[in-house]
């Protein structure tokens, strides 16, 4: 595939303005062939001053999701109860 062509996913999820892109390529191990598959997620937010919308986006490989909910998890735990403590960083 070149390039400069267009990927589309796989599978596409969305809860609100935050969506999670599912996509694959066909890759080689030990000379077998194996699809690989990475996650993009993107939050979607307009601009309050221009008024356009605009994309933050990430990518992932499916491995390091767990990951990535954990923290989610623990900052959504951090803000909800309200903590007063130093961040970690």
């Amino acid at each position: 595939m070149n390039e400069k062509q267009i990927k589309h996913p796989v599978k596409k999820f969305l809860i609100r303005k935050i969506s999670a892109a599912v996509f694959e390529k066909a890759d080689t191990k030990d000379g077998k062939p194996i699809t690989r598959k990475s996650v993009s997620l993107q939050k979607s937010s307009k601009d309050s001053v221009s008024g356009k919308w605009q994309n933050q986006q990430i990518f992932l490989f499916p491995d390091e999701i767990p990951a990535l909910i954990t923290v989610a998890q623990k900052a959504y735990e951090h803000c909800a109860m309200n903590e007063t403590e130093p961040s970690e960083e």
